[in-house]
C-alpha cells in the first residue's frame, strides 16, 4: 500500500509498512492532520490513545522518511531527520527527498491512498 503526503505544496509518497497499524490508517484515509514541528526533527499530530492498533508491532529508532505511531500518546509522526534515539511503531517509509521540511513550523499535513481503487 502506497500514499501520498502532501504539505505546503509538496508531496511524498510513502510506503506503507505490513503491520495492523498500518492497514488501520489506510482504512482512515484521505486524512488531514494538524500537525507540530517537534525537537527539530518529527512532525506529530497527537490524536489520542488507542487510534492505532499497536500490540505485536515492535518499536524500532526512527529515521528521515518514517511514518510511525506511538501508541502511548496515539501519535502519528513523520521524521525529516534521524531522532536521538527516538523508538516509535513504524508504519510507513519514503526515501524521497525531505529539504523542504527541514526549515518548517506546525502545518496541515493531508494523507491520501495513491491509487482509491487499491483501497478496499
Amino acid at each position: 500500500m502506497r500514499i501520498q503526503m502532501e504539505t505546503g505544496g509538496h508531496t511524498l509518497t510513502i510506503t506503507l509498512a505490513d503491520n495492523p497499524a498500518a492497514r488501520a490508517f489506510w482504512q482512515k484515509l484521505p486524512l488531514t492532520l494538524p500537525m507540530m514541528n517537534l525537537y527539530g526533527w518529527e512532525l506529530c499530530c497527537r490524536c489520542g490513545a488507542g487510534t492505532l492498533p499497536a500490540e505485536g508491532i515492535p518499536q524500532s529508532l526512527c529515521h528521515a522518511g518514517d511514518l510511525c505511531y506511538w501508541s502511548p500518546a496515539g501519535s502519528i509522526s513523520f521524521f525529516y531527520k534521524d531522532s536521538d534515539g527516538c523508538k516509535q511503531e513504524r508504519i510507513g517509509h519514503t526515501d524521497e527527498g525531505l529539504h523542504f521540511l527541514q526549515d518548517t513550523f506546525d502545518m496541515d499535513v493531508t494523507f491520501t491512498p495513491l491509487q482509491e481503487a487499491e483501497k478496499s
